[in-house]
């Protein structure tokens, strides 16, 4: 079995009020934020983005996938006899 293993990260921004909202988008203009209270709606950005906020007002949340992915190969020999089973 061959298994590869790939990891993304992305970081959210969200209020540090206790609304704990996160940023929807990517704001040039801190007035023109958009917040959800809902984590899957808050925008993922990579680190390389320029937003305009006011960074004392808000915490940035790391987030990280990791996803295995595994490859097994078989005969049909090997398939047949999973079959009979």
């Amino acid at each position: 079995m061959v298994s590869r293993t790939k990891e993304s990260i992305a970081y959210l921004v969200k209020e540090k009020d206790a609304k704990q909202r996160y940023i929807t988008n990517k704001p040039n203009n801190p007035d023109d934020a958009t917040y959800n209270i809902q984590r899957r709606n808050a925008r993922r950005l990579t680190g390389l983005e320029e937003i305009n906020i006011d960074w004392e007002e808000h915490l940035i949340e790391k987030e990280v996938v990791t996803t295995t992915t595994s490859y097994t190969t078989y005969s049909i020999e090997e398939l047949q006899e999973v079959q009979d089973d």
